[in-house]
């Protein structure tokens, strides 16, 4: 084991017992800085799984460190028990090294509804000093204000399950659109039987409203793979990164889309992409041979998301998208070209799948 692999998961030891938000901070900047110069970056499935442990293990500790906050301003331990999830890249466990903050909070249902106003209270301050915990030591707040310190991501089960209910019958573009950000939650801290309960539920509601599925498709083919039918790669064409290709929406937002879709119809429960992959492959939704492409396919896009890189701005960790072709070798290229198409072929697969069900 070389040495900085070794300072890798030291570090990820040390994390559990930090009680201050800035040595977090410092220690994710050497966990980056050793990742780096490691030969993890050669391993893309190993390196994906370690740096998703060490986000796992910074947050969980920023939750904890918010917990005994809470009871250090007097406002005691939670009143129900709770449980803090993860959405998006980091309920997949695909997170780069600067993924921002994706989440939501689900806690039991009180007795009355006085008690149920009160822990409604509670968990919104706390979920406001975790989110704050976390800005402080790196990750920015969700553009898209899916984050636990908003109302609707902050919720009793019972809540959570009818607002589920409720986007199930809006069926619009954006209440879908949250249905598929449902799945892909992930537990990291509390009761996981809370979760449990929430989850089954979901799929309980997917299944009662098959009608679902087909109103998923439209969103989940929304971004397109970045190759034409020529196999030619679909690059910026104008402003600052002209010429480059968006590795994010272009390749790896339309596959986890599409395997997600497939996931859901098929009552899939796991979270990560890979994951995902292998249980359908193993309901036999796949042959032998697509199974390998899509999963070697997938396992390039991660490789090329970690080597666009990232940047600290205005003291949060941001990823970059963009790649210049001129910085991949020609193997990398008509490796790329072949998998976008397969990306593509999986994007047909799909919409082939619903049409031909639906009949």
């Amino acid at each position: 084991m070389d040495v900085d692999l070794k300072q890798c998961e030291s570090l990820l030891s040390t994390i559990e017992e930090v009680s201050e938000l800035s040595l977090l901070r410092s220690y994710r900047h050497q966990f980056q800085q050793a990742f780096e110069h490691s030969n993890l970056v050669y391993d893309v499935v190993r390196s994906n799984e370690i740096i998703n442990k060490m986000h796992d293990r910074l947050i969980k500790r920023s939750i904890e460190i918010a917990e005994k906050e809470m009871i250090g301003e007097g406002l005691g331990p939670p009143p129900s028990p709770y449980c803090y999830l993860l959405l998006g890249s980091g309920g997949r466990q695909e997170q780069t090294f600067g993924s921002d903050q994706d989440s939501a909070l689900v806690f039991a249902d009180v007795a009355s509804s006085e008690d149920q106003l009160l822990a409604q209270q509670y968990f919104m301050l706390l979920a406001n000093k975790i989110v704050q915990n976390l800005q402080s030591i790196g990750y920015s707040p969700c553009d898209g204000k899916v984050q636990s310190n908003v109302e609707m991501w902050c919720k009793p089960v019972s809540d959570w399950i009818n607002q589920i209910q409720n986007w199930i019958e809006e069926s619009n573009w954006e209440s879908i659109r949250y249905l598929l950000i449902c799945s892909d939650i992930r537990s990291i801290h509390g009761d996981t039987s809370i979760f449990d309960q929430l989850q089954n539920n979901f799929y309980r509601l997917i299944e009662q409203n098959s009608h679902v599925y087909q109103r998923m498709i439209d969103n989940t083919v929304h971004h397109r793979v970045m190759v034409n039918v020529f196999g030619q790669l679909l690059t910026v064409k104008y402003g600052e990164h002209y010429g480059s290709i968006d590795i994010k929406y272009g390749a790896y937002i339309p596959f986890v889309n599409a395997i997600r879709w497939l996931s859901i119809r098929h009552n899939i429960k796991a979270t990560s992409t890979l994951a995902r992959l292998e249980q359908l492959y193993l309901k036999k939704q796949f042959s032998d041979d697509e199974y390998l492409q899509y999963r070697r396919a997938f396992i390039q896009f991660l490789s090329l998301r970690l080597q666009a890189g990232f940047v600290e701005v205005n003291d949060y960790f941001e990823s970059y998208s963009m790649i210049n072709p001129k910085s991949l070798d020609k193997h990398q290229i008509n490796q790329l070209k072949k998998n976008l198409q397969v990306g593509r072929k999986l994007q047909k697969h799909i919409q082939y799948f619903m049409r031909h069900s639906s009949r």
